[in-house]
């Protein structure tokens, strides 16, 4: 299916959200989880859970809109709206939207987690951890860059990724490597498939080689080579 959607995608000039933008060049854990991880459950998670708590759909919203603001609000649509509405909508109001998406996706990863571990071995916790630590270590993140800013200090692009990739790496060796490496056999079956389709590739360019007589060509070529070397 990947071809023939590539192909329509290319015909009809679609502009598509990549699934993954190059994670390893997240300059923040904000850039990391919203804009280059995992972005078609990202969409689903924000117009499911994020978006109905913060547009107060859920939960009642404090925010007040004056005349004109409600009428801009009115004019303008989608993401539009709810940027220019921002401003209004409680501090609360938005953790709970972001603290409740990190939350559905550690659920969801445990029930897969549950699905991949032996009867008996699984527990409940690693996976959602991983997620829902994400939620206050995003907060954090936003009050220091305010603080920075505040202080007139810009960290470089290489210190943002720096400092992603090392907290990225800690949660993921505190909450989500251990459970993969104590209770399932997912990193054998991994190393296994890695193993057997590199096995794959180099025979199937063996018999390609074979069929082209390039083993014979370069076994003449130097044979030739190493016969008039002798002779001089």
């Amino acid at each position: 299916m990947e071809g023939p959607a590539a192909a329509l995608i290319a015909l009809l000039d679609l502009q598509v959200v990549p699934p993954f933008d190059k994670p390893w060049l997240s300059t923040s854990l904000a850039d990391f989880w919203s804009r280059r991880w995992n972005n078609s459950v990202s969409l689903m998670l924000r117009a499911l859970v994020y978006d109905p708590i913060v547009e107060g759909q859920l939960m009642a919203s404090s925010k007040t809109l004056d005349p004109e603001t409600a009428a801009a609000g009115d004019k303008q649509s989608g993401s539009k709206a709810a940027k220019h509405q921002q401003g209004k909508i409680p501090l609360w109001q938005r953790l709970a939207g972001m603290a409740a998406t990190f939350a559905v996706s550690g659920f969801m990863h445990e029930w897969i987690l549950h699905q991949v571990t032996p009867e008996g071995a699984y527990q409940f916790g690693w996976w959602f951890m991983f997620f829902f630590v994400q939620a206050p270590l995003l907060v954090v993140e936003g009050f220091v860059q305010k603080r920075l800013k505040k202080a007139g200090v810009k960290l470089s692009r290489a210190v943002g990724i720096g400092y992603t990739t090392c907290f990225m790496l800690l949660t993921s060796y505190a909450f989500w490597f251990p459970p993969i490496e104590d209770y399932t056999d997912i990193a054998t079956h991994v190393a296994t498939s890695v193993n057997n389709n590199v096995l794959g590739v180099l025979a199937g360019m063996q018999q390609l080689a074979e069929h082209w007589g390039v083993q014979q060509a370069v076994a003449a070529t130097f044979g030739t080579h190493a016969a008039g070397s002798a002779a001089v």
